[in-house]
């Protein structure tokens, strides 16, 4: 089947985590044999133009893992978001039509986030052709939309043949905010990099560890508060990844003596983050909301237990005691849920919580769920 994948986020070298969901589950789909095409209309920030350094801005085309890839990287001003929007539209239906010129008409109209509703909204009423949606967006479940965004919710609500949360509290707020009943089909993980490598031994000392662009609503503080607390135990945390807050968190640890055991690894390549994973005990969120969580699924892939937050996304995950425990939105609560796992680490089996991933979350399992789905539009 032909699916043209339409986003307005998608990675880059730019932001090499920017979207990468969309990514995954692309490639997903090219593996388990559909033709998969993305045009992504990029409008990025000129500060994170900046901090990454890299100007190669405008249209390209190329083919990567299987999926054309075909992104437009602009540049936004701060507080134009009227603008980000005309442009992002303007630019993306000039791109569909250069798609379907170049491959042919999809079979299927694959709108990632909201935000391009617009371009997916032209290319599925000019072409005739079916028009899924898949949300991911937090904002969509706190209801934190401007009157333009909520307008496009509403069309996407009209014409859209299937809606799609990433997790049943999303769908549940989906709902609640704006009468949309999505359907629940997850994220994908990169199954074939994240998984347990037998001849990797645990760290001496026991390690939670952790993985999350550094922003407030990952709320680090609390992880890092909770780790404070356990003073009297042999505990290591590394806290893997780089953002606005880096610097303010790294200030938190030393202020409470808590350097040489809280450890900031930076950002990882894959190859380094499996190590990583395969080398912690157990890993720990302490997020303020998450529609879904990719980073907690790569972990339960290598096989270990996890500690978080019920913040959203997580519920969805970890649905049983053999895979972790849920904590309250404090960091008592989740110092709380950390000693417990390292009092209760020889009962949490390392094959079950692969298992359990690879059979909810892995490439073939999402990519399959999709299919279903797209043959029941077409």
């Amino acid at each position: 089947m032909h699916v043209l994948v339409i986003s307005h986020n998608y990675p880059t070298e730019i932001d090499s985590s920017f979207g990468f969901f969309c990514r995954d589950q692309a490639e997903a789909l090219a593996r388990d044999g559909h033709l998969v095409g993305i045009v992504g209309p990029l409008i990025i920030s000129v500060k994170t133009i900046l901090i990454a350094k890299s100007f190669h801005l405008g249209f390209r085309s190329e083919r990567n893992n299987e999926v054309n890839t075909n992104l437009w990287l602009g540049f936004s001003l701060p507080k134009l978001k009227r603008l980000r929007y005309w442009l992002m539209n303007l630019i993306g239906r000039r791109m569909v039509d250069r798609y379907v010129k170049n491959n042919g008409v999809p079979d299927i109209i694959h709108l990632q986030v909201f935000v391009a509703a617009d371009v997916a909204l032209y290319a599925c009423l000019k072409y005739n052709v079916p028009l899924i949606w898949s949300e991911h967006f937090s904002d969509v479940a706190n209801d934190n939309l401007s009157n333009a965004e909520r307008i496009l919710i509403d069309k996407l609500k009209k014409n859209a043949k299937v809606c799609i949360a990433v997790s049943q509290w999303l769908s549940e707020k989906m709902n609640q905010n704006f009468g949309i009943k999505a359907l629940v089909v997850p994220n994908v993980y990169r199954d074939h990099i994240f998984k347990i490598i037998p001849a990797i031994s645990k760290r001496e000392k026991f390690t939670f560890i952790s993985v999350a662009y550094m922003q407030p609503i990952k709320n680090h503080t609390r992880m890092i508060e909770a780790f404070s607390f356990l003073s009297d135990l042999p505990l290591m945390l590394l806290i893997v990844g780089k953002g606005d807050t880096l610097e303010a968190n790294k200030k938190i640890v030393k202020d409470r003596n808590l350097v040489g055991r809280v450890i900031f690894l930076g950002e990882l390549s894959h190859g380094e983050l499996v190590l990583e994973l395969n080398k912690a005990h157990a890993y720990l969120v302490s997020s303020d909301f998450e529609t879904f969580n990719v980073s907690l699924v790569e972990a339960m892939a290598c096989g270990i237990p996890v500690v978080s937050t019920a913040c959203g996304g997580p519920e969805s995950i970890l649905i049983n005691s053999s895979l972790g425990i849920l904590t309250e939105k404090k960091a008592e609560s989740l110092a709380v849920g950390m000693r417990q796992l390292y009092n209760g680490y020889e009962e949490y089996s390392s094959e079950i919580i692969s298992r359990h991933a690879q059979s909810f979350y892995s490439s073939h399992a999402v990519a399959q769920q999709l299919t279903d789905l797209y043959l029941k539009c077409v």
